[in-house]
């Protein structure tokens, strides 16, 4: 039978080894934290790129629109000179 000083060693025993386990997963949680941390701010930074990137191509979108929309409109004038010159040969 164990003596009391004995129990007292092995109870210090396994605190250490509980305490040990305890501060080994806070460390590996902190390593995990700091590499969740460096992907967002990766992620963020990405975000920011791709929100430019978006603001640039929806300005050249208009840009186009508007000139299509000219090309059109000359398109059409060009078609009716051309239905007027027609009808003008015709007689």
């Amino acid at each position: 039978m164990k003596t009391s000083e004995e129990k007292a060693a092995q109870r210090q025993k396994i605190n250490v080894i509980v305490f040990a386990a305890l501060a080994f997963l806070s460390l590996v949680c902190l390593v995990y934290s700091f590499v969740q941390q460096g992907i967002a701010k990766e992620s963020q930074k990405l975000t920011a790129s791709q929100s430019e990137e978006l603001a640039k191509n929806r300005q050249e979108l208009e840009n186009c629109k508007k000139i299509a929309e000219a090309s059109a409109e000359e398109a059409k004038l060009q078609h009716q000179r051309a239905e007027e010159a027609l009808a003008k040969v015709k007689k």
